[in-house]
């Protein structure tokens, strides 16, 4: 029986790229090979959609570097033709990569011009992709959509699920709204607070100390903070702000927003 073919893409352009590197490493050592062929498909943290990098299988955490998808000589660019769906994936030639005359710096191309068969090569037929990608574009329904469009199967959740999960605030909403208990919580709009009101908020709702600050939609722990009860409100409250503040910067600077 012939062995089914596998994307395995990993790296991205969010912060989470190394820890993206770590998980490809993993599940490219965990695939069994008598039955899958795997194909690891790396993206730079530029947005470059590579083959023939270093190979994942080799990363780890026992280095002093975290792991990241780079260039090497023998890298070739992938594009995709979103219309030839499970058969768009094609490759070009190394010195493509960096050139800003041929078009390569995008992931997409056409095959029905002509001129694109003399310069790519087919990956052949991919039966599935498995998305090993980790915070914006990865998880948040973004790649999910473009594989969905393609008609290419995927591991992983759809593109709600994708799209709601990777915002907390409306993942909550949306296992409440399924009856399924969450954690209790409140939500801060970063843009448009007072600590004062927060802290009133936070006394409403019957939060107890410890309290954990997080952005809504950054992962991996980016820009969480622990706050401690003070001995003040005035004291409890400037530690709420500077939580809030460091929040909304990881935030925005993860997710663009």
């Amino acid at each position: 029986m012939a062995k089914k073919r596998i994307v395995v893409m990993y790296g991205g352009k969010a912060d989470e790229h190394s820890i993206s590197c770590i998980s490809a490493a993993s599940a490219l050592r965990a695939l069994d090979t008598d039955k899958f062929e795997a194909i690891p498909v790396g993206i730079t943290k530029d947005g470059k959609w590579i083959i023939n990098g270093e190979d994942p299988r080799g990363w780890n955490l026992d280095g002093g570097e975290l792991p990241t998808v780079k260039i090497t000589p023998e890298s070739r660019p992938v594009m995709l033709d979103p219309s030839r769906g499970q058969d768009g994936f094609f490759i070009g030639e190394p010195s493509h990569i960096n050139s800003a005359d041929s078009g390569f710096g995008t992931s997409f191309v056409s095959m029905s011009d002509p001129e694109m068969h003399h310069v790519l090569t087919s990956l052949g037929h991919v039966d599935a992709v498995l998305p090993v990608l980790h915070g914006p574009y990865g998880e948040d329904g973004t790649v999910q959509g473009l594989l969905e469009m393609m008609g290419v199967p995927y591991v992983g959740c759809g593109v709600f699920a994708s799209a709601a999960c990777m915002d907390k605030h409306y993942t909550k909403v949306v296992l409440d709204a399924a009856g399924i208990p969450t954690a209790p919580g409140v939500t801060v709009d970063a843009r448009n607070f007072t600590a004062a009101d927060v802290l009133a908020e936070i006394e409403d709702a019957g939060l107890t100390y410890p309290l954990f600050v997080k952005p809504s939609r950054a992962g991996s722990s980016f820009g969480v903070t622990k706050v401690e009860k003070a001995d003040d409100r005035e004291t409890q409250q400037d530690r709420l702000a500077a939580a809030i503040a460091t929040a909304r910067l990881e935030g925005a600077r993860r997710t663009g927003d």
